[in-house]
């Protein structure tokens, strides 16, 4: 840009160069996303781990207790309108 340029050609060039930078960035958007859930992810599994491991309880005592939670859920929402 020139600071004799007109002001509407100093919008568009700025309009066409918001553009192409959004252009890029949505083609990478799906290389990023992936490459945050898979450390958010990670990170969860790790975390998720450390708790089991330092639990006094059986997984299948856990099991049993997702079971029924997960059933308890389930007739709440059912009796819902």
């Amino acid at each position: 840009m020139t600071p004799y340029s007109q002001r509407q050609r100093r919008l568009w060039l700025i309009d066409c160069h918001a553009a192409a930078v959004a252009n890029e960035m949505v083609s990478d958007l799906g290389d990023w996303l992936r490459r945050r859930l898979k450390k958010g992810i990670q990170e969860q599994s790790f975390a998720a781990q450390e708790v089991l491991d330092h639990c006094v309880l059986d997984v299948s005592e856990l099991r049993k207790q997702w079971s029924d939670q997960h059933s308890t859920q389930l007739s709440i929402r059912a009796r819902m309108s």
